[in-house]
């Protein structure tokens, strides 16, 4: 009795060993998931920012690149336009987010805009937003929206192979004309009027000019016009004066809202800049071509084409 009983002891304690060791390593799995096997986490009170934001640029390209390192997210697009009318410039900073944690030097979110813009849609102006990638899923975005302090279930975002727009570096400008955000938004009163704007300035402050034949116009003077009189706006002529797709201009309208100012380049030889905050996150430039620069452009592709064309023939 007594050697099975010794048995019976040896073989209870052996399971009760073997039991505990394989709750062990789960333990540790568990505790090792969220730390190394999460590459990407983002958190941020200002999910409607980032609604707004891809509203806006969903309205220029179709695929984007985001790269996510140690100064935050940034992106630099051109148009889908054939044209390549504008180009995009954003940075975001890592220290605006609540949370911002990558496991790697970098990560590059390859996506399509609007399916991005699509699962934020429901984003109301107090939620707040968590962006994830796990390892296990390297090619999906979690998307978390908290709403009312609740946390909604977890939607995906199929990360796709996007190549990064490297922009050549861009000229130097002069003094920018200022103005707020709100006086920006009044340009949305040009919708619909006609599918050109005039842009003019006199460096002190920038007109915005839509005109349907004779039946209607509208200008919208942005920056310092205390010295302006309609007198002497009609007989100097302006340092500049340049005509836009409408599009291009007022598809800017609804992110210029969320910015105290906006900054506005207008040099006669290169493309018109704008400058506005994203939120508190980051900032965000745009450079949009003149129908007249685009018209240039066009005619060297002609030149350069015909030259060529001469070239291989007298070869």
């Amino acid at each position: 009795m007594f050697f099975v009983f010794d048995f019976l002891s040896i073989e209870i304690t052996h399971q009760i060993h073997f039991f505990m060791d394989m709750k062990k390593p789960n333990q540790v799995k568990n505790n090792d998931y969220t730390v190394r096997m999460s590459i990407l986490t983002v958190k941020t009170r200002e999910a409607h920012t980032i609604k707004v934001l891809l509203e806006t640029m969903k309205r220029y390209i179709k695929d984007g690149c985001f790269t996510f390192d140690e100064h935050g997210i940034s992106s630099q697009a051109i148009d889908s336009n054939e044209k390549m009318s504008v180009y995009i410039n954003v940075a975001l900073y890592k220290n605006k987010f609540s949370t911002f944690k990558l496991t790697k030097p970098s990560f590059l979110l390859g996506t399509n805009v609007t399916h991005f813009y699509v699962n934020l849609k429901s984003i109301k102006k107090k939620d707040s937003l968590a962006f994830k990638v796990d390892e296990a899923e390297e090619k999906k975005l979690k998307i978390i929206i908290g709403q009312n302090g609740e946390r909604n279930p977890v939607s995906k975002l199929a990360i796709i192979n996007v190549t990064p727009v490297v922009m050549d570096e861009m000229p130097e400008y002069k003094s920018p004309i200022t103005t707020t955000g709100k006086q920006f938004q009044q340009l949305k009163t040009l919708n619909k009027i006609s599918k050109e704007i005039r842009v003019s300035s006199n460096k002190k402050f920038i007109t915005f000019h839509s005109k349907k034949e004779n039946l209607h116009e509208r200008s919208i003077p942005l920056g310092d016009t205390s010295d302006d009189s309609d007198d002497a706006d009609e007989e100097e002529e302006p340092y500049y004066c340049q005509k836009f797709d409408s599009g291009k201009i007022l598809g800017l309208v609804k992110l210029a809202g969320l910015s105290p100012t906006v900054q506005i380049y207008a040099e006669p030889s290169l493309p018109l800049r704008i400058d506005m905050s994203v939120g508190s996150l980051g900032i965000i430039t745009f450079w949009i071509k003149s129908e007249e620069r685009l018209e240039e452009e066009r005619k060297e592709k002609e030149r350069e084409s015909q030259n060529h064309s001469v070239t291989s023939l007298s070869s």
